[in-house]
């Protein structure tokens, strides 16, 4: 690959209002820790994640929810708020990508595709964990069959030590590999990142503070900067 190759890179922020069928209702995703629900602050750390990027002549990024958008949506929250298959069905993305299946798994399968819709080379999805509340700390994850993957994730998790939480480091998420972001996605160059656990109350205080929230864009952008400068070269298929 050439040095000006351009990179498509898939911001994932998880999770959003969905409307859940048996209740005939809209829900969040995950419920509310002291006043944090992961569904909202995803967005928070993908906003300033999206400016980097985008800034950065390398990158061409693109997102699963509308991450700047505080008009009203179909489920009466702000659109930033809304799941993934609501946003790609406004910008006329096809039914395979945001109608397969109903309710939560619509909105799982439609964030999961979006980044075959791009046709990205590289995927990040942006979480935060929850454990029970026993856990804290941040972690990088890859499926099991990744070579670039899990590059990436190492040389995300590298840069996310500056955090002020334990890190766990490098996970394979050999349980779900079968299931939703990893197998809508094999061939691409994924990681999924778990920067606090927000139902841990130390965890969950630090990622409240603007200074960690924009933390956490800063170290996944250097990550991401850092995984390209070092095996871009040696980008020239997929996985």
């Amino acid at each position: 690959m050439s040095d000006d190759k351009i990179y498509k890179i898939y911001l994932s922020a998880g999770h959003g209002f969905y409307y859940n069928p048996q209740w005939k209702e809209w829900m969040t995703q995950n419920r509310s820790y002291w006043g944090v629900v992961e569904d909202f602050w995803t967005v928070l750390v993908a906003r300033e994640l999206f400016v980097l990027l985008d800034e950065d002549r390398r990158f061409q990024v693109f997102m699963n929810r509308d991450f700047f958008n505080e008009e009203l949506g179909i489920s009466g929250h702000q659109k930033w708020m809304e799941a993934s298959n609501l946003f790609f069905k406004e910008i006329g993305a096809p039914e395979t990508i945001w109608n397969l299946d109903s309710g939560l798994e619509q909105a799982i399968r439609a964030d999961a595709r979006g980044a075959s819709y791009y046709q990205a080379d590289i995927a990040v999805s942006i979480h935060a964990g929850s454990g029970g509340g026993e856990a804290a700390g941040h972690s990088v994850w890859h499926h099991s069959h990744a070579n670039f993957g899990r590059k990436l994730a190492a040389k995300i998790g590298e840069t996310l030590t500056a955090l002020p939480n334990p890190a766990y480091g490098l996970k394979c998420d050999r349980q779900h590999d079968a299931f939703g972001f990893w197998y809508e996605n094999q061939g691409r160059i994924m990681a999924l990142v778990n920067y606090f656990h927000n139902d841990h109350r130390k965890d969950n205080e630090l990622m409240k503070l603007q200074s960690n929230i924009t933390l956490c864009a800063q170290m996944t952008y250097q990550g991401i900067v850092n995984f390209i400068e070092t095996y871009g070269r040696m980008l020239t298929w997929i996985e």
